[in-house]
């Protein structure tokens, strides 16, 4: 995340205590107020994925990119975390602070963005914690999990993280299959449909898509701590979905 070499940093910070279930979305906007990310608490019918879950949706220049998409983290010997969850509190910050590249394109950049972190807990045993932290910037979003130390899961095998990317129509992509999760992260992203990716494929990132004739989405992952890398592949059940680790979604109006 753009989080080094900062120069000056303005934040603002508010805590609710909302105590139950969330009743209707929780949005967070982009500075500019063109990008929203809107998460609730629900339950969907199939072929989503059974029982009460958070999900998310983003809208960007008033086009929903991405529909609603469960989260879950599942674990080897114990039970995963995805479903009877409850927010228990929400903190908001506004960064603003400048840092600079080692190398590219432009050597300053302005990390300029709004976060919501949700803390959630399991209403059943065992009760664990979980943190999700939301951010939207003027030109993407991003999303990350985090896990507190907590009595009886200090540690933790991750088997599988269930983190959906669901598009509302099966657009064009350009998909690079790396064929496996151990390769030289070079392959030739091939323009396809989003529907023609198969159960088969190992999708590196990034992964680029067009939205329509004017807009423009990438899937990628940036700053993982003790976390693995992270390839998507189709949703069994749901069309034009894609599920997989930190993820994020950048939108541009033409490509980058």
């Amino acid at each position: 995340m753009k989080i080094n070499l900062l120069k000056k940093m303005i934040y603002c910070i508010l805590l609710f205590n909302l105590g139950s279930v969330l009743a209707s979305p929780i949005s967070v906007k982009s500075p500019d107020g063109k990008l929203i990310v809107n998460i609730e608490i629900k339950e969907k019918l199939e072929p989503f994925p059974a029982g009460s879950r958070i999900y998310y949706s983003v809208h960007f220049q008033g086009k929903e990119i991405l529909s609603e998409s469960p989260f879950g983290l599942e674990f080897k010997n114990m039970a995963p975390i995805a479903e009877n969850l409850v927010i228990e509190n929400e903190k908001r910050q506004t960064i603003n602070e400048n840092w600079q590249r080692v190398w590219g394109k432009n050597k300053n950049v302005l990390n300029h963005v709004n976060e919501l972190r949700l803390f959630l807990k399991e209403n059943a045993a065992p009760n664990r914690k979980i943190e999700l932290v939301f951010r939207a910037y003027n030109d993407g979003t991003a999303f990350r999990y985090f896990l507190p130390e907590q009595p009886g899961f200090n540690e933790f095998k991750l088997t599988s993280e269930r983190s959906y990317f669901v598009f509302n129509q099966n657009h064009t992509v350009w998909a690079a299959n790396y064929g496996g999760f151990i390769s030289h992260q070079e392959s030739e992203f091939q323009q396809r449909k989003l529907n023609d990716i198969t159960s088969k494929e190992i999708i590196g990132l990034p992964l680029l898509i067009q939205v329509d004739k004017s807009t423009w989405a990438a899937i990628t992952e940036a700053n993982l701590t003790d976390w693995a890398g992270m390839y998507v592949s189709p949703a069994a059940s749901i069309p034009q979905a894609l599920v997989t680790p930190f993820p994020r979604v950048w939108m541009s109006p033409v490509p980058c």
